[in-house]
């Protein structure tokens, strides 16, 4: 079945066709077991990409 997508990709920056993106999606679709979205997913995902982009920003300086 065939993904319905966009007219524009939903990643700007994606430069890959339509096709490959498709497959891209399906792969992460199938790629383990399926997991809760419960409260403590989302604690332990905010934990992480906080952890992620703080690796990223330059401390502020006054």
């Amino acid at each position: 079945m065939p993904l319905s997508l966009p007219s524009r990709s939903p990643v700007p920056d994606f430069e890959g066709t339509q096709q490959e993106l498709e497959e891209l999606l399906l792969e992460g679709l199938n790629s383990g077991d399926p997991v809760e979205a419960d409260q403590a997913f989302w604690n332990r995902l905010t934990a992480e990409t906080d952890k992620m982009a703080s690796t990223h920003v330059k401390p502020k300086t006054w």
